[in-house]
């Protein structure tokens, strides 16, 4: 059975978290959650175990246990390669999906690891979509919920999980409403996009928007603003401002 390194280096638990690129909404209708979920169970293998998932509109959170960290970078190349062909062949799209391949951040003990898991449960409740994280169709909670009815093909290893943990379920369920912050992943505060406009020109000692589209550098120090301080998708972005998505990429 797995166990919690003592040292750091040694962890062989992470809290993986995949993100649309610009903070774009990649899995907005039930069916691309669905097929994310079906990419995660077609490509898993023993050698990567999964304790909790969560799949929001713009990114998604996994709890996981590999023994070899090569192994966690394989699976998640395979996923995050599928559905991004599936993603651009439905939506007629060209180009990359995710912000990177990927982020982690180790877990070095138990605490951690039930911490990660209930913020990973109760992300959709955090980001507004439920009042309860039972109610939300796309995370391993109301699989925790179920633990002990007979139930097949699940991605996640509830068991394993209560055996590390040494809780019982009930436990688990109780514990769920501790408050666990990772702010490396956490979305910044949202600005709206006249308000991040109107700061940049008043910053720059500029008159008016128009001068920003003339000039390339000061466009792209625009674009980095409203993707560090919003969660603006690329397709609003270039709504708002009038322009193309290719133009923000620099690709014209």
């Amino acid at each position: 059975m797995p166990r919690i390194a003592r040292k750091d280096n040694e962890t062989s638990f992470y809290h993986v978290m995949v993100q649309g690129l610009a903070k774009e909404i990649i899995f907005e209708k039930k069916e691309f959650k669905y097929v994310y979920l079906k990419r995660i169970k077609r490509y898993k293998t023993d050698n990567v175990k999964i304790y909790a998932y969560c799949i929001m509109p713009n990114h998604a959170h996994l709890l996981v246990y590999t023994e070899n960290v090569n192994n966690l970078s394989l699976l998640m190349k395979k996923i995050n390669l599928s559905y991004a062909v599936y993603y651009n062949k439905v939506l007629e799209r060209v180009g990359y999906v995710f912000r990177d391949r990927y982020k982690t951040q180790g877990i070095h003990s138990t605490e951690h690891l039930i911490s990660c898991l209930n913020y990973i449960h109760n992300n959709p409740v955090k980001a507004g979509l439920e009042k309860q994280a039972r109610d939300y169709p796309f995370s391993s909670y109301p699989e925790y919920l179920l633990f002990g009815l007979k139930k097949t093909g699940s991605i996640i290893d509830i068991k394993e999980f209560l055996e590390i943990t040494k809780l019982s379920i009930k436990e688990i369920l109780e514990l769920n409403q501790k408050e666990y912050n990772d702010d490396w992943m956490d979305e910044k505060p949202s600005k709206g996009f006249a308000q991040l406009v109107d700061e940049f020109i008043k910053d720059n000692n500029l008159n008016d928007i128009r001068e920003v589209k003339t000039n390339r550098k000061l466009f792209m120090c625009l674009i980095d603003k409203i993707n560090k301080e919003s969660s603006l998708s690329l397709r609003k972005i270039s709504e708002n401002l009038g322009i193309s998505r290719k133009r923000i990429h620099g690709d014209v």
